[in-house]
């Protein structure tokens, strides 16, 4: 390979990380000053229970799968979430009393929330090289001052057509779920 071949690609790759790095794919979490309990490694264990009408976080983790038709109704989901440690939390995701979906999710408390770290992705069309793209995902769980959970997500991404980003978009969104009571409640 000769010099000016390394520049190109090296031109290219920088081009591409900066677009990326300095794109609308950076966007911040919602805000909710004082509607949330401040979580940290402390306190961390107030996320263990159930909750219900988590259909939406279920998608969210879901990413681009759809969901069967028989969890259409919000009701037919109930999350149990399980701190593991201080950097770890299972979830459980049920339906009719059957498990439907386990996941792990990674992160740290910060700022009042675990955090996972962002999720970096790269879409390739059938037209890539020519047409192709780019996003970030970040994920925030915490719990309502009414013990309820709330998860805060924002996404963005930027298209490509060559090397020249010509679109860019995100979007942020916060989330709910009901605590559900125990029969000793």
């Amino acid at each position: 390979m000769i010099k000016s071949e390394k520049y190109l690609i090296r031109s290219f790759l920088f081009i591409v990380a900066v677009s990326c790095f300095t794109s609308c794919s950076t966007i911040d979490q919602i805000k909710r000053d004082r509607k949330d309990i401040a979580l940290d490694t402390a306190n961390y264990k107030k996320l263990d229970g159930s909750y219900s009408n988590a259909i939406g976080l279920l998608g969210t983790l879901n990413g681009r799968q759809s969901l069967p038709s028989s969890l259409k109704n919000e009701d037919s989901v109930v999350l149990n979430l399980k701190t593991i440690n201080k950097k770890s939390i299972k979830l459980d995701f049920q339906s009719k009393g059957k498990i439907i979906r386990t996941a792990k999710l990674r992160g740290k408390y910060k700022d009042g929330y675990f955090k996972t770290s962002p999720k970096f992705s790269i879409s390739l069309t059938p037209l890539f090289p020519i047409l192709w793209g780019s996003g970030v995902y970040n994920l925030s769980i915490g719990l309502t001052r009414g013990n309820n959970l709330v998860y805060l997500e924002s996404h963005g991404g930027i298209a490509f057509f060559l090397v020249l980003p010509f679109f860019g978009s995100g979007g942020e969104s916060g989330h709910e779920i009901q605590r559900e009571l125990k029969e000793s409640d």
